[in-house]
């Protein structure tokens, strides 16, 4: 049988058809639930926190955040639970529930550049009063890594007023 061109470019195009398509794929997604409290035990009664890739995480997908109502928080990622394996700077904002619902969501917030209150809520309502340092995960000084296998309160925050 004589290979014609046309048949030898079919063979090879073939054959690189299932690389084109192979990329790295969605990350691992591990659960990732904590309490947030003040340094006194008593917990945050409500608020984000949100999750910003530390030192050697290249996660690049969509932000890892996470309501906190009574004190409990359970981090979200694209309508994932949980977030990608990883070292992850912690950032936490307070909101006012107004109406049912929350005051401005904080991802937004930073998002649009609308400025957050040194009690990391918008300006609209009194919020949980914590110290301003922790609504930024770059001077929150709070940090934990993603991971599977985690003992129950791995991912536990404590703030200040």
């Amino acid at each position: 049988m004589r290979w014609d061109r046309r048949w030898v470019a079919l063979v090879v195009f073939a054959g690189f058809v299932p690389v084109l398509g192979c990329g790295p794929g969605e990350p691992k997604f591990i659960s990732v639930t904590g309490k947030v409290n003040y340094d006194d035990g008593t917990p945050l009664k409500s608020g984000q926190v949100t999750l910003s890739p530390g030192q050697g995480n290249d996660y690049k997908g969509g932000v890892p955040s996470g309501q906190i109502k009574d004190g409990t928080y359970k981090i979200v990622t694209n309508g994932k639970d949980g977030a990608p394996a990883g070292q992850y700077n912690v950032a936490v904002q307070t909101v006012t529930p107004t109406g049912g619902g929350l005051a401005m969501d904080p991802n937004k917030a930073v998002a649009s550049g609308t400025p957050l209150s040194p009690t990391g809520s918008s300006s609209m309502g009194d919020a949980p009063p914590i110290n301003a340092k922790f609504t930024a995960p770059d001077t929150s000084g709070l940090h934990y890594e993603v991971k599977d296998g985690q003992p129950a309160g791995a991912y536990d925050l404590k703030v200040t007023k």
